[in-house]
């Protein structure tokens, strides 16, 4: 495991519990691969030190490219996928870290539409209690997750 003198300035890492989140800035899209390919595996030879194990099924890619990259438009397919430990991480437009979207623009606008169309069915869900009768809040919590 690297230790936090040895991380280069254009990368950071955070964690919390078991979701782990990698960012590492480039100039291209292979050197960012491989750089993210050889701290993903220090940390998975670390977590095996400590019993923790890969979840290849959980693991997501987002590239951010600045607004005016040529790469920008192109389709995701053509972006190279992230191999690691004989596991394939397709790239994706948007990824979901702690409960907060995170889209490749960063502007977080695939974000506010989510929580507004989820904040629209929790009005709707309430409009089909009946009027009149007392709900718990941990009955409303409940149906709402």
């Amino acid at each position: 495991m690297l230790e936090k003198e040895d991380y280069p300035i254009d990368a950071t890492d955070t964690s919390y519990v078991d979701d782990v989140r990698m960012v590492q800035m480039s100039q291209s899209i292979a050197e960012a691969n491989t750089r993210l390919k050889d701290r993903t595996e220090q940390h998975l030879h670390h977590g095996q030190h400590l019993g923790l194990t890969f979840a290849p099924g959980k693991s997501e890619l987002l590239y951010c490219l600045p607004l005016n990259s040529k790469h920008k438009n192109i389709s995701l397919s053509s972006h190279p996928p992230l191999r690691v430990m004989n596991t394939t991480i397709m790239p994706k437009r948007q990824i979901k870290y702690l409960g907060v979207y995170i889209d490749e623009s960063l502007s977080f606008l695939y974000h506010a539409s989510m929580a507004a169309s989820q904040g629209s069915r929790v009005l709707g869900s309430l409009d089909s209690y009946e009027t009149g009768h007392t709900v718990s809040l941990h009955i409303l919590h409940t149906t709402w997750h």
